[in-house]
Formats: C-alpha cells, structure tokens, sequence
C-alpha cells in the first residue's frame, strides 16, 4: 500500500536569504541563531508518511508552526525546502493551476478562524465542498451526515450554525 500523504525534509523560512537560512539550518543553526538576523524558521525539517485510512493529528503550542505545515501541506504556501506527495504525486512541483484543480477535488483544510454559511443549516454547510464539485444533492446529502456522525453532531444536520457552539462549529462533539 502506497502512502496517501508524504512530507520530505520540509522547511519553512520567512524573511532574508531563506534558502541560506535552510542550509545553516542543516549545519545545525537553531532558530535563535536565524532570529537575530532576521529570519524565522517556521517548519524545520518536517517529514513523515500518512497512511491511507490512517488519522494524523498535527499538535504543538502556538507560534511552533502547525498551521504553516498545514498550508504546505495543501499548497496553500510553498515550502522553502522539501517535498510535498499527496497519491504520489508532487504538489511542490505543480503549478497554480495544478494545485487549485488538487485542492478542488482532493486535499483541502478547516481553517481555525473560519465562517459557516449562515443562511444554510448545517447539513448544507457540511455538503457545500461537494455541491461545488457537482455531487448530486442526495449523494452530499448522505455523505455530509455521515461525517456529521463521525464528528458527533448527528441530530444537528437541521440546526443554524449560530445554535451551534464554537466547538461544534469546529467539528468537536458536544460534552456529556
């Protein structure tokens, strides 16, 4: 079985010189160091294989990069070094046009900061990926629940999403 999911040898470098900061990175330079010049290392060689079927959970503390890996990780940005493979196949490597038809049918991310439809329920706004993608209404319909169910909210496909609580408008299952 193929991996679903490779991140080789990722970096992420904001500010001067990004591709010399990656390689004083390699020589062993921490972040500290490439601070006091005025670069900062967001993603430092990140690598790791997500298996089809598999769950991957990305955590840390804030500021330590997460959602930088998350944005190379769908091409949202491009890394400063590394290899990105989603079904084998380069996203580093594609073009804007490329990664945009990737994020359409194949790779996408729930922002932190995000904003349900307010004038559609719930159900709606779980199907809305697939409506734009031409699924016919019965099939999103059914598949917008069944990932209702996995997040805990079946029951709540009718709802608004301002009845929802910030949790649940976030796919967390309501508490006890």
């Amino acid at each position: 079985m193929s991996a679903r999911l490779e991140a080789e040898q990722l970096y992420k470098v904001f500010g001067r010189r990004p591709d010399d900061a990656v390689e004083r990175l390699r020589q062993g330079a921490d972040r500290e160091e490439l601070r006091a010049d005025g670069t900062t290392a967001a993603v430092i060689d990140a690598s790791f294989t997500v298996e089809p079927g598999q769950i991957f959970v990305v955590m840390g503390l804030s500021g330590s990069g997460k959602s930088t890996l998350l944005r190379m990780l769908n091409g949202l940005l491009e890394p400063t070094a590394g290899h990105v493979r989603f079904d084998g196949q380069d996203l580093t490597a594609l073009g804007d046009r490329e990664l945009r038809a990737v994020r359409a049918r194949k790779i996408s991310m729930v922002f932190q900061h995000f904003a349900l439809f307010p004038h559609r329920s719930v159900i709606e706004n779980a199907a809305y990926g697939l409506a734009v993608q031409g699924v016919p209404r019965a099939e999103r319909e059914q598949r917008a629940g069944e990932a209702l169910a996995l997040c805990g909210l079946a029951g709540w496909e009718k709802s608004w999403p301002d009845e929802l609580s910030g949790g649940m408008q976030l796919g967390v299952p309501p508490g006890p």
